[in-house]
């Protein structure tokens, strides 16, 4: 009988693997190296699906898109017209500033200027002397806050219209006047007339002018009476 053949020595490592090796299963060896190699990413597999919702960008749209779309439609040109409507009405109102009536009180402010400054030469009397001044100081102020006024609301009074009453023949009876002495009493009697007629003036703008327009009428409404009582 052949003696035993020599046992060749063991493969370092060689006795764990088979260990871990079931003798039912040739392969497990290989699968189990397989397992060590691949590994399933972490986290749900459906990660994908949810952050895509989530990146995907909002849409924005009307807030009654659940209605029909003809309705929706509808309603937005209802809102559109209504839109327009109101913001032409704002555009298109002015304030109340009776335009004609306020040249006719800037006019005859005016002339009574005119006129006060050609009697100042031609006066003796003290007291009509302070007079025509006081009349020339009043007006003139009113007439400027008038014109500031007017300006304020678009409106600019051309010459022709401010300069539309004078009236010449007013000098040369002054001047006729001052060669009789009596220049005072005529420049008195021109100045109550033209005052009184300046109120009126002012009574027909009052009810149509807007709240600081009545309060501009009203302050030279009471001066003019001031002046009224000095003649």
């Amino acid at each position: 009988m052949p003696p035993n053949p020599p046992q060749q020595p063991q493969k370092p490592g060689a006795a764990r693997f088979f260990k871990r090796v079931s003798s039912a299963d040739p392969l497990a060896g290989s699968a189990l190296n397989n397992q060590n190699q691949y590994a399933p990413p972490a986290g749900n597999k459906f990660d994908f699906i949810l952050n895509d919702k989530q990146g995907a960008p909002r849409r924005f749209g009307l807030p009654f898109g659940k209605l029909p779309r003809l309705v929706s439609l509808i309603i937005v040109a209802v809102v559109v017209i209504l839109l327009i409507v109101i913001g032409s009405s704002l555009l298109g109102k002015k304030s109340s500033v009776p335009t004609q009536d306020l040249e006719a009180i800037a006019a005859q402010q005016q002339e009574i200027i005119r006129v006060s400054g050609v009697a100042q030469s031609l006066l003796q009397q003290a007291q009509t002397i302070n007079l025509d001044a006081t009349t020339t100081t009043a007006i003139t102020s009113e007439q400027k806050q008038l014109i500031s006024y007017l300006s304020l609301n678009h409106v600019k009074i051309p010459d022709s219209v401010l300069n539309g009453d004078v009236n010449q023949s007013i000098d040369t009876q002054l001047n006729n006047a001052r060669q009789s002495n009596s220049a005072d009493q005529a420049y008195s009697s021109y100045l109550k007339q033209q005052l009184n007629t300046y109120q009126a003036l002012i009574n027909a703008a009052y009810p149509k002018a807007g709240p600081n327009g009545k309060v501009l009428l009203q302050d030279s409404y009471n001066s003019t009476s001031v002046l009224l009582q000095g003649l």
